[in-house]
């Protein structure tokens, strides 16, 4: 395997599609849009870069969370010494089996830091995304004993644009409201405000739709194999949940070459009873629930499709997570992307759907996951997920009427391949095909507020290599407030 070539990939990553006509227009993505510096449209005027300060900022988050693993918690692959260091070229990479919460959402939030201390100092997207790029390679190889990981290479680099991108813009407008919110949502800003004596700059007033809803439901599933394994029903009594819901910049009739111009976020946890059913002790003991889905638009056009109707199309990138008691999954995934309103008398539908292409993702094992098959602890960690390529769709519908009574149904639909070179000694290959799909309806009581009934079914079929394939799947059901800001 050509591991050698993956930095180099990387770095190319944003010029992909540079030179790609989009059927006769001539709105296209245009890599000199990753040269511009501020965060917003490209007119932004150019303000004076702090490289150093940037670059520095990258030091720096690496050295606090490096001395925090060496020191506080001591960690004993954070002991690095000079002689490890030095030895860099000797050392292989490989997929590594940590926690998944550390890989898929820690990761791309550490790269992000990276992203934003850069992106603070008025250097542009790939400037900060050379500096991202850096700071990853000196973790792996200079901040930890563990043999550099593949996965990590990748989410802190290129998950860490789509996570670093979507909270710089975020922070801006935070700053035009609330000083205290932009530094929760972009911390760097405390180390570089104070040595640029500038606050990062960027358009405001793109926020199309921001809403917090919070509520209690109830949960069951199960799932069945061949050969002598039992089937199994489990139940999840009760959890509350919260969620935070983000529409920045206009996902219709969008003509932009500007990377995440626009965007939709999702983000959210849960926290119950559990099933008595994990690999873990608390996995039996607590049910939970963490997730995040997303789509930022790289460049768009709006054809005209007729009156009544506004319309986009152009590439987005996927970055979805996953961390649930009965299941686990992510994916990075470049899409082709059309998004669409129409106006009804009476009403309003929106429509939107994406096809990508998965550069990496992630699927938990059903054997162990489930705890159907016993781990041998003492052969090494094991981790009950697996690495994956495949191809993802996401969908989404919604309708509203002026009386307050709307609907929405989002889907998310995968089919993963997990490669051999990533297999444990406890694990198996094979194609697996999956989807999460969430049905929503609302009544708006006010302006602000609305209640709502939420219905989420998950289901998973598994052709594996060598164990009996399997399925499983999964019904949430809750009512929620939902609280809309913008």
């Amino acid at each position: 395997m050509a591991v050698k070539k993956i930095p180099v990939f990387l770095c190319c990553f944003f010029l992909l599609f540079s030179e790609i006509p989009v059927f006769s227009q001539e709105v296209a993505f245009d890599s000199e849009i990753l040269t511009e510096d501020a965060v917003g449209e490209s007119e932004t005027p150019v303000l004076k870069k702090h490289p150093l300060v940037g670059i520095s900022g990258m030091l720096v988050a690496n050295g606090v969370i490096s001395g925090w693993n060496r020191f506080v918690t001591r960690s004993s692959w954070a002991q690095v010494t000079l002689d490890d260091i030095l030895n860099f070229p000797n050392r292989t990479v490989s997929f590594d089996t940590d926690w998944y919460w550390t890989n898929f959402v820690l990761h791309p939030y550490q790269g992000a830091l990276y992203y934003m201390g850069a992106r603070n100092s008025n250097m542009n997207m790939l400037e900060s995304f050379l500096v991202t790029c850096a700071g990853s390679a000196i973790w792996e190889w200079g901040c930890e004993l563990n043999a550099p990981s593949i996965n990590d290479l990748v989410y802190t680099t290129v998950g860490a644009f789509a996570v670093g991108e979507m909270l710089s813009r975020l922070s801006v407008e935070a700053a035009a409201k609330s000083g205290f919110w932009s530094v929760v949502i972009n911390p760097m800003r405390l180390y570089t405000v104070p040595l640029t004596g500038e606050k990062p700059s960027g358009t405001t007033g793109n926020l199309r739709s921001l809403s917090l809803l919070a509520g209690m439901g109830c949960a069951a599933g199960g799932g069945f194999s061949g050969g002598d394994f039992d089937d199994s029903v489990e139940v999840f009594p009760a959890f509350g949940r919260a969620e935070a819901n983000v529409v920045y910049g206009n996902p219709f009739a969008l003509e932009s070459s500007v990377p995440y111009g626009q965007f939709d976020l999702k983000a959210g946890f849960a926290v119950g009873r559990g099933s008595g059913v994990g690999v873990e002790k608390l996995d039996k003991l607590l049910m939970y629930d963490i997730h995040i889905f997303s789509d930022g638009m790289f460049f768009s056009f709006a054809p005209d499709w007729g009156e009544n109707t506004d319309t986009t199309i152009g590439m987005s990138m996927l970055y979805d997570f996953m961390l649930h008691s009965f299941m686990e999954f992510s994916s990075l995934a470049p899409a082709f992307a059309i998004k669409q309103k129409v106006y009804l008398e009476g009403a309003d539908f929106g429509w939107q759907t994406h096809l990508g292409a998965v550069l990496l993702g992630t699927s938990d094992y059903y054997y162990l996951r489930r705890e159907k098959i016993p781990t041998d602890t003492s052969r090494g960690t094991v981790r009950d997920y697996g690495y994956t390529c495949g191809a993802e769709a996401a969908a989404a519908l919604s309708f509203a009427t002026p009386g307050g009574l709307s609907a929405s149904l989002d889907l998310r639909a995968y089919g993963m391949y997990k490669y051999p070179f990533q297999k444990q000694w406890c694990d198996d290959t094979g194609i697996e095909l999956f989807a999460l799909a969430d049905l929503c309806v609302e009544y708006a009581v006010s302006d602000t507020i609305s209640m709502g009934i939420s219905n989420t079914i998950f289901a998973k079929t598994c052709f594996f290599d060598e164990m009996p394939n399997a399925s499983y799947a999964l019904y949430s059901g809750s009512v929620y407030t939902r609280i809309r800001f913008i």
